[in-house]
């Protein structure tokens, strides 16, 4: 910039303010989804985030998995099935610039400490929901190790170290969306849920196959009966 030159302070300042705005929507909208409060997964506030994500990949995808790193660290087991539950929706139904946030070693590494052969004092039915999450990622991404490796990397790691997984499911699959920005539509596997697949803005959302079983329980029963498997 010129010394002649004025600079417009104003317009930096509604810029910044904006990129805050986002942020701070984002991780509001991750609190209000993962509240220990909720009986079960809140579909409606999920399907919201991934929209937001996807119209605006980029920023969205590093906003949401920064504050979901964040609840995944709560106490509360509930707290971490929450989150659990969102990052498996947002890996289904997001593109790649989510799919680099997710995959990566520090988010995968948190998920992988929730494995209770790699942590001791990790809830049981956390532990069990993480092992089926990971070993889902790893199967739907194991053709896509040249543009996302540690999805199957992990799989292939905590494998080697010992760590059961239960037998795989295939109907829990999916068709990852890799492309850098959201297509206009999804294909929803025929397994997932059964059911029609949402439609946020220009995208459907597809949820995974059991997140609506056994949701309307009691709260006291909430982790003895979260995400058992459909039959």
């Amino acid at each position: 910039i010129g010394f002649g030159a004025k600079m417009d302070f104003s317009s930096l300042t509604k810029q910044f303010q904006q990129v805050f705005e986002i942020n701070s929507a984002i991780g509001r909208l991750v609190d209000l989804a993962t509240s220990e409060t909720l009986l079960g997964p809140d579909r409606a506030q999920n399907i919201r985030i991934c929209e937001e994500v996807n119209m605006n990949p980029r920023e969205g995808a590093v906003d949401v998995v920064k504050a979901l790193r964040k609840r995944l660290r709560h106490k509360n087991p509930k707290v971490q099935l929450l989150s659990i539950a969102l990052a498996d929706q947002l890996v289904r139904n997001c593109g790649l610039e989510l799919h680099q946030q997710i995959a990566s070693r520090d988010f995968l590494t948190d998920l992988a400490n929730f494995v209770s052969g790699v942590n001791a004092d990790v809830d049981l039915e956390v532990s069990r929901r993480t092992l089926i999450i990971i070993q889902n990622w790893g199967e739907c991404f194991k053709g896509n190790r040249d543009v996302v490796p540690l999805y199957y990397e992990i799989y292939a790691s905590l494998k080697s170290q010992g760590v059961r997984f239960p037998e795989y499911d295939s109907r829990n699959s999916f068709v990852p969306n890799l492309n850098s920005q959201p297509t206009p539509t999804r294909q929803a596997t025929a397994a997932v849920g059964g059911g029609t697949p949402a439609t946020v803005g220009r995208q459907q959302v597809v949820p995974s196959r059991d997140a609506g079983s056994n949701w309307d329980t009691p709260a006291a029963s909430f982790l003895a009966s979260s995400w058992a498997p459909a039959d």
